[in-house]
């Protein structure tokens, strides 16, 4: 049986996933989730969409190997510039990933935002990295 929620997102089109981490794990959930909004409220800025237009998703979950929370998004409403120049490229290690400016920004903002930023990862939906399969 599906979950509504999923059933909901997935009549969404959907511009961005990302994955926002802490390196302080003892940061609070209210503090976590003031940086998400001063991050998607600055997204939105950028592109000239009015903040409640914005379409958005926030997961926080705690990882599977070292149990860190983390959080998992998704994002869409942006004009289609957002994610125009997304190009797919092969690493000299032979792993895939992408270039994209707003993937860039995103993440140097978030890195600002929480000083302490780990490893953050932006992927424009457009060109196929995400499945809602994925997301339980």
């Amino acid at each position: 049986m599906e979950i509504p929620e999923i059933h909901a997102m997935s009549r969404v089109d959907w511009q961005f996933f990302g994955t926002l981490t802490f390196k302080k794990e003892r940061v609070p959930t209210a503090d976590r989730v003031k940086l998400w909004f001063a991050l998607a409220r600055a997204l939105a800025k950028w592109y000239g969409v009015y903040f409640p237009n914005l379409l958005w998703v926030l997961r926080i979950e705690q990882g599977e190997v070292t149990g860190r929370t983390h959080f998992h998004c998704l994002i869409g409403g942006l004009p289609k510039t957002a994610v125009r120049d997304a190009k797919v490229i092969k690493r000299a290690d032979g792993t895939w990933d992408v270039n994209n400016p707003t993937c860039h920004a995103l993440q140097a903002k978030w890195g600002r935002l929480t000083a302490e930023a780990m490893t953050d990862i932006w992927r424009p939906l457009t060109i196929g990295f995400f499945s809602f399969s994925t997301w339980h």
